[in-house]
């Protein structure tokens, strides 16, 4: 049971959020092609930290939703544990930015200024930083 469920659980977040077992999260059939940079938010509901950042992120998403996929990823979720492995995340909250061909191009830990995350869109889009 616990093998079938964890080849549905890679089947669903290789659909949706990850490749399962890859280093790097990416579409399916897009080794070739650029995709959607990507900024992933793991925390979780009982940090006080995370709280204060997820607000951060969200007003990132209104500006840059459109050109930037956006992912909250609680880590307290069993479910959620092959991709908090893939990406190593020890603490949270947690910010990975992924550029167009899902390879991590930022990363940052704890509560961080909107202004760093923001930069790290802007080099990952090609924009001037702010």
């Amino acid at each position: 049971m616990r093998r079938s469920l964890s080849a549905w659980w890679c089947a669903m977040t290789l659909a949706t959020l990850v490749a399962c077992g890859g280093p790097t999260l990416t579409a399916p059939m897009a080794a070739d092609r650029d995709v959607q940079p990507q900024l992933l938010l793991f925390d979780d509901s009982e940090c006080s930290a995370c709280l204060r950042m997820r607000p951060v992120v969200t007003n990132l998403e209104e500006q840059y939703g459109g050109e930037v996929r956006f992912r909250y990823i609680e880590v307290g979720d069993a479910q959620n544990k092959p991709v908090v492995q893939q990406y190593q995340v020890s603490g949270s909250p947690t910010v990975v930015m992924l550029n167009r061909k899902g390879a991590v191009a930022a990363r940052f830990a704890g509560q961080v200024p909107e202004t760093d995350v923001a930069d790290s869109i802007h080099h990952v889009l090609g924009l001037k930083a702010s």
